[in-house]
This record gives C-alpha cells, structure tokens and sequence, in this order.
C-alpha cells in the first residue's frame, strides 16, 4: 500500500505528470494499492474510488 498526502500540490505540472504516471505504473505493474489525498479536480477525477470527509464522516461517492 502507497500512502500519498497532497505528494504533487508544489509541483509544477511536469513533475506533477511524472510523479502520477510513476504512481499509476506501481498501481498496475506492482498492483499496489494507492491511499491518496488530494484537492486537486484533476487527480481526484481519475480516481477509480471516491471516499470524501463531511461533518466528519466519510462518504463514498464513486
């Protein structure tokens, strides 16, 4: 299991690319599973699995 905690928020969006291409290439070559959390649209429209937090309850919504 990979753990990633806003890991591309100071990127710009080059490295931003090769750090999720290199985290997508784990999650199929290696089938690891990848815990992330980001508030960025673009990785979280990507998500094959969507768990928010609200009122301090998670909700899944994907």
């Amino acid at each position: 299991m990979l753990l990633l905690d806003e890991v591309t928020s100071s990127l710009d969006q080059e490295n931003r690319a090769i750090v999720l291409d290199l985290v997508r290439d784990m999650m199929k070559d290696q089938q690891t599973t990848v815990l992330a959390v980001t508030h960025n649209q673009e990785e979280i429209d990507q998500a094959s699995r969507l768990i928010t937090i609200k009122g301090g309850k998670m909700e899944e919504s994907k």
